[in-house]
């Protein structure tokens, strides 16, 4: 009866247990479970990435955010600039769509590239980032069009995914979008969740960033009178 009474206790704390299921014969599938929400997906590296297509000057057509359930942005652009010591930099301005006073947003991300073994994948370089904040390039077309997902693994929460479709004018063919949006599914991208960044109706003088975004953070408070500059 002792014997017994062992055996029933034992199986009621591994059938109470967080990771058992009884449609698994051993809670290991659901820790790799939990493991592939709370990791960054593994990415090929693109091997026949150069670097140089991925600079300049970039609309956002599309983009995905796993904290984002409904389309949030507008008129979304981007530069990609390379220094001297290898760091790659975006400058982005935007505008939020259901925002009625249409006020300007921008900002600016920075990389460092940690093996150039493989160029397609890039580290944020800002300290105050939680946890490892990776993007890769998915896929490009030299000067036509990209395809870039980041990912950030936290210490306490879910890892955070994004993704952007990027195209050097204003729209891009449904056969490439399509194309492009079928590569996400794979890294546990909803592609119902792939909103459309709209490109027209945007304020004039929204084209290149160098200028641009230097007038954007002098004139904050003031950014309806966009000085018109040429495309770089």
């Amino acid at each position: 009866m002792d014997l017994f009474l062992k055996i029933l206790t034992l199986l009621i704390i591994v059938c109470a247990s967080p990771g058992y299921s009884f449609r698994h014969k051993t809670p290991a599938s659901s820790f790799r479970r939990r493991d592939f929400m709370e990791r960054c997906p593994l990415v090929k590296p693109m091997r026949s990435l150069q670097l140089a297509d991925m600079m300049g000057f970039w609309y956002i057509i599309q983009y995905y955010s796993s904290s984002e359930e409904t389309a949030e942005y507008k008129c979304m652009k981007g530069n990609l600039e390379m220094s001297d010591n290898k760091d790659i930099t975006m400058k982005f301005t935007y505008f939020f769509i259901n925002d009625p006073n249409n006020e300007l947003m921008s900002g600016n991300i920075t990389w460092y590239i940690p093996n150039f073994n493989d160029v397609s994948h890039w580290i944020h370089a800002e300290g105050f980032y939680e946890g490892v904040y990776n993007t890769y390039i998915i896929d490009n077309c030299r000067q036509d069009w990209a395809l870039i997902m980041h990912c950030a693994e936290k210490k306490r929460s879910s890892r955070y995914l994004s993704a952007l479709m990027l195209s050097r004018t204003p729209t891009l063919g449904h056969n490439v979008k399509v194309f492009l949006r079928e590569k996400l599914p794979q890294y546990n991208i909803d592609l119902d969740y792939m909103f459309d960044v709209y490109q027209d109706d945007c304020k004039e003088g929204i084209a290149t960033m160098d200028e641009y975004y230097r007038y954007v953070l002098k004139n904050k408070d003031n950014s309806t009178d966009v000085p018109a500059v040429d495309k770089a």
